[in-house]
């Protein structure tokens, strides 16, 4: 589904069956997002293609990372600070995700309290200008209108 940024309410949906990968719909699901404009999407979505293709189009995203991705670290972009543990510049490491996605990413590592216990969570995104925490804040936001919060 997705949301008009000023109403926060449904602009695009795909109703479907679960017999595919949720990232085979996720081009049509981004056709009308405008240059400048923000996509945060769950990490089923990310095929390293479709990010790239959000990319070269202009369009910001963010996403978690998923926990196999490979990588190698370009540096450090941002120190950390607060529940920020890393924000670094990275390029995929494994042939086929570089190839699909051949530029650096941006990784931020924050710590958060989930269920009353600490967790790690990882992003990415294409964005080099935000806040660490900003982009944390993104994904956050993401998960509460999946819930309905």
């Amino acid at each position: 589904m997705r949301l008009g940024l000023q109403s926060f309410l449904p602009s695009f949906a795909i109703v479907k069956s679960a017999g595919s990968h949720d990232s085979i719909e996720a081009k049509e699901l981004c056709a009308g997002v405008k240059v400048g404009e923000i996509i945060v999407f769950d990490k089923a979505y990310v095929d390293y293609k479709h990010p790239d293709y959000l990319n070269g189009r202009g369009v910001y995203w963010v996403s978690r990372s998923k926990t196999n991705m490979k990588y190698e670290v370009i540096g450090q972009h941002t120190a950390p600070k607060g529940n920020i543990i890393r924000d670094q510049r990275i390029k995929l490491s494994i042939k086929k995700s570089f190839e699909g996605y051949p530029r650096e990413l941006r990784l931020v590592e924050v710590k958060v309290i989930v269920d009353g216990k600490e967790k790690l969570m990882s992003f990415i995104s294409n964005n080099f200008e935000w806040a660490a925490q900003s982009i944390t804040d993104l994904d956050k936001s993401r998960w509460a209108t999946e819930v309905f919060v």
